[in-house]
């Protein structure tokens, strides 16, 4: 027997499909649920996206108490990476971020002037728990990801 929860979240995604809001799209259409590993990373202008492909049946949450949805940059001399910046997500009981599906993490990008614009190699340490919907929690796990970060000059 299902559960209110379940039925519940089974009409809020019927009536979000049958929505003008679902012709859009929040991540871009080069971020196909299905052929990405569980953490990957890109580059996109003077910003590094860390993405989450978070299986079906499963979330990660954030709360202010308790966080492992994390990123950690390898220093690059001549770069200054900000703070992790976070979708939006949706609000459990307890008051703490839940992030479903495909969750794009950012972290902008500054150019300092010793920078030489060749290529660089770079570390990103990305954290996370995954949960069951049902909840049932794995163990945190951090991924390493390699990513070449190779930026125009000005």
């Amino acid at each position: 027997m299902k559960t209110k929860r379940q039925i519940l979240a089974l009409f809020g995604a019927l009536a979000l499909a049958h929505s003008p809001l679902s012709a859009h799209k929040a991540v871009d259409e080069s971020l196909e649920h299905s052929k990405l590993p569980m953490v990957s990373a890109r580059v996109v202008g003077k910003e590094l996206q860390v993405i989450y492909n978070i299986p079906e049946g499963h979330h990660a949450t954030a709360s202010d108490s308790f966080n492992f949805m994390t990123i950690k940059v390898s220093d690059i001399q001549g770069l200054e990476f900000g703070e992790t910046v976070y979708p939006e997500g949706r609000k459990d009981a307890d008051g703490s971020t839940e992030y479903h599906g495909i969750v794009v993490l950012k972290k902008g990008i500054t150019v300092l002037p010793e920078f030489d614009y060749t290529p660089r190699m770079v570390s990103i340490t990305a954290g996370y728990q995954l949960c069951t919907d049902a909840g049932v929690c794995m163990p945190p796990k951090k991924k390493t990801v390699e990513l070449t970060i190779e930026l125009p000059k000005p």
